[in-house]
């Protein structure tokens, strides 16, 4: 086995790992729902088993994340982005969304440029933080405003102690 082949089982075997234990689920109760036995689950989870797009589709089953992100997370060497996907199915999505542009564009797909990709993965990656710091501003100011709503109960209460 080469260097990176081990390398990827071990940010497989990593990211498998994570996720199982994000859904807290043992072991035995993800082999059980893949239909496996435990130990071949656990050296799936060692990095020592055998892979099959069959087995990880089972195992992404089994808890409920992104099959794409999984093993996307080989490519980019990091196992954080199938445990980071596994609740919004970011890669299923966006290559849903590429397939859907390849089914309307037809043979004209082939006229998209890498120039043009790299930019309109940028600016859709550039909406999405923009998206979510203006959630966070929104919630941040949801809570300061109504955080007045809880005077009555400090004044009777006091502050809370700070001491401990």
């Amino acid at each position: 086995m080469t260097n990176q082949a081990r390398d990827e089982r071990t940010i497989l075997a990593s990211a498998i790992r994570a996720i199982r234990k994000m859904r807290r689920m043992s072991a035995a109760e993800v082999a059980q729902e893949m239909g496996i036995a435990p130990r071949t689950y656990e050296h799936m989870e060692s990095g020592q088993g055998r892979y099959s797009y069959e087995r990880l589709l089972r195992f992404c089953q089994a808890t409920n994340c992104d099959v794409m992100a999984l093993m996307s997370c080989m490519i980019l060497g990091n196992p954080d982005f199938a445990v980071r996907c596994a609740n919004n199915r970011a890669m299923s999505v966006f290559l849903m969304a590429i397939g859907g542009l390849h089914e309307d564009l037809g043979p004209d797909f082939l006229l998209l440029e890498q120039r043009m990709l790299v930019n309109a993965a940028a600016r859709a990656a550039d909406d999405l933080k923009e998206y979510l710091a203006k959630r966070d501003v929104f919630a941040e100011r949801w809570l300061a405003e109504r955080s007045a709503s809880l005077d009555p109960l400090r004044r009777l209460f006091g502050k809370p102690d700070t001491a401990t």
